[in-house]
């Protein structure tokens, strides 16, 4: 064998070798950068979770309904500035009224603010709901609170009735991430 021949198969040898090197680093990069693209996007769904919750608990309805699912006996405003207490009998009392009287008796008028808070609340955890089927948030982003909520509203046998008004207004997303997190068992 001559010099030239060695030298051209050292050469393609190394030829080989840095070829395989170069498809084996471009392999790792492209699978750290697809790793990184995952971080990413679950870091973004993260942020738009908790932006809805931020929004959730930020708008005074809501927030409200979370205080009246809390608490028995808290005050509040109902749409004519008149103070209102509620307990979970009055809550259950208002979701339960079918009647979508116009009645202007003290009594409706707070019955229709706590509606109003309901609904506040519901339409947030709908749009949690189409968040998450639309892949903006995954459902341990948005457990905290909602599992709270949903608990307390158990233990004050509330649940049942938020539930049905919910399914009676077409909030079905709702009940569904309802169902969803507490069969999480968080």
């Amino acid at each position: 064998m001559r010099a030239k021949d060695i030298w051209d198969l050292i050469l393609d040898g190394v030829t080989v070798l840095i070829a395989v090197g170069a498809a084996w680093k471009a392999f790792a990069e492209f699978k750290l950068s697809r790793i990184q693209r995952k971080e990413d996007l679950r870091w973004r769904q993260a942020e738009s979770a908790k932006t809805i919750i931020d929004e959730w608990m930020d708008d005074k309805r809501a927030y409200n309904f979370c205080k009246m699912i809390e608490y028995d006996n808290r005050s509040f405003k109902n749409e004519e500035g008149e103070e209102f207490f509620t307990d979970t009998e009055f809550i259950k009392e208002a979701l339960n009224d079918k009647d979508e009287t116009t009645a202007r008796s003290k009594r409706e008028v707070d019955k229709r603010c706590i509606r109003d808070c309901c609904d506040s609340f519901l339409y947030y955890t709908e749009m949690m709901y189409q968040g998450r089927e639309g892949n903006l948030y995954l459902l341990e982003n948005l457990i905290f609170p909602l599992s709270y909520y949903l608990k307390r509203m158990q233990k004050k046998e509330i649940y049942g009735t938020v539930k049905e008004y919910a399914s009676d207004n077409r909030y079905n997303g709702s009940v569904k991430l309802f169902g969803e997190i507490l069969n999480k068992g968080c």
